[in-house]
């Protein structure tokens, strides 16, 4: 059965993995792994894509709420409400029972896993949209998932930030469909954690590292045109804030995106301090064990 951490989040540090995929279904597309100040609030996302994009979303999401946080109704297409339909009993998790919940307005079979990952910490598994038996699925990928406290991998360390920046938000994704295709970055805030969510967001610095490679289609809009040279600046997207500047580095490009929390020049400083080793290009995000 699944073990679990040792207790509830009470917060949640955006450069530690948390958890991780063991067994998965076929067609997996792409995987994400998420932590921080989430759209939804603090909490931590794992998830595994099965839709191509454009498509409604199909796949498998794990997510671990902080301390008595209680787990939400999944989000429909159709934008109208999901209300919780029924219950049923799932199997033992983390040495304690779990649940099986149902909401109306799934498009697609649909399994929702509830159980307590730690003492007053709740984990939801969803399934939807992917091939066999929802709830069977559910639990598979519920028993293999490996729960810890482990530094997460960024390929390139960023330092020399101003004293009062802190992380709020990691992001790393790998798309499984196109070799070396992976985005990972690390979002700062300059607001107190117990600020209002909004507020936290208002003013940020985001870094973000992708392997670089040429592209054909102009209408590829997911990478930097090949034609940027191995000197910064390179690409600076000018008028309103915030000013995004793009810089390519040992075969990767470096994003930078700043509300005007760096002092004058500091996008150029803090991409000529990057330490980016020669084998940054080759880096793959670990999101399963």
């Amino acid at each position: 059965a699944a073990a679990g951490l040792p207790a509830a989040l009470t917060t949640v540090d955006p450069g530690v993995v948390y958890v991780r995929f063991g067994w998965l279904p076929d067609g997996v597309r792409g995987l994400q792994y998420q932590s921080g100040l989430l759209l939804s609030g603090p909490g931590v996302y794992l998830g595994a894509v099965s839709s191509p994009i454009g498509e409604n979303w199909r796949g498998v999401a794990v997510d671990l709420y902080p301390k008595g946080v209680e787990p939400s109704a999944p989000q429909r297409n159709s934008g109208e409400p999901a209300t919780l339909t029924g219950t049923s009993p799932g199997p033992e998790l983390n040495g304690a029972p779990s649940t099986f919940v149902a909401y109306s307005g799934a498009e697609q079979p649909e399994a929702i896993l509830r159980w307590r990952y730690a003492p007053d910490g709740w984990a939801q598994l969803r399934v939807h949209g992917v091939a066999g038996d929802p709830a069977e699925t559910a639990e598979r990928v519920a028993r293999t998932l490996a729960f810890g406290h482990e530094v997460l991998p960024m390929p390139v360390t960023v330092p020399d930030l101003p004293k009062n920046l802190r992380p709020i938000t990691a992001n790393v994704s790998l798309d499984l469909g196109e070799p070396r295709s992976w985005h990972a970055y690390t979002t700062w805030s300059p607001e107190p954690p117990e600020a209002e969510p909004s507020r936290q967001r208002a003013r940020t610095l985001t870094v973000g590292f992708s392997p670089y490679r040429p592209v054909s289609d102009p209408t590829d809009k997911a990478h930097v045109s090949p034609t940027i040279p191995e000197e910064p600046p390179v690409h600076p997207a000018t008028g309103v804030e915030p000013v995004a500047l793009y810089f390519a580095a040992a075969g990767i490009i470096v994003s930078i995106d700043d509300d005007g929390l760096l002092p004058a020049g500091g996008t150029e400083a803090l991409f000529e301090n990057l330490d980016v080793g020669s084998d940054a290009a080759d880096w793959l995000p670990h999101l399963k064990r």
